[in-house]
């Protein structure tokens, strides 16, 4: 799925959940897009060299998409913003949990699936 409609459905969730509060729709939005983020210094830096975009990504990058991809990294955001407490911080914890939850309904390559940082178990819905 596209960075732009992971936005869209975490500022749709964030209207539906608080729709007089702008800025948990925009926090939820925010930690919808923020998976997604890893790859952004990958992406500037190969069109600053003229090289296709992403077409060589570093382990780093990978490490960094599969975390911020986690079930579980999200789940444990979530449960901290529980018990932390804030209204933002945890808008924003929905948001990023949105964001894999949508990815494992719509990604069709085993890549894209796998639920926890590091391993080699994938979730496939299609």
């Amino acid at each position: 799925m596209q960075t732009y409609t992971h936005i869209l459905i975490g500022a749709a969730v964030g209207a539906c959940l608080d729709p007089a509060d702008l800025a948990a729709q925009g926090a939820r939005a925010a930690g919808a897009m923020l998976p997604d983020a890893a790859q952004v210094p990958s992406y500037l830096l190969d069109r600053l060299k003229g090289r296709k975009p992403l077409a060589a990504v570093s382990r780093a990058v990978l490490r960094a998409k599969f975390a911020a991809h986690s079930l579980i990294v999200w789940s444990a955001l979530l449960a901290l913003a529980f018990t932390v407490g804030g209204s933002i911080f945890l808008a924003f914890c929905v948001g990023g949990l949105s964001h894999p939850l949508v990815d494992l309904l719509t990604h069709k390559t085993p890549s894209t699936g796998r639920t926890t940082p590091g391993s080699s178990g994938r979730f496939r819905s299609n």
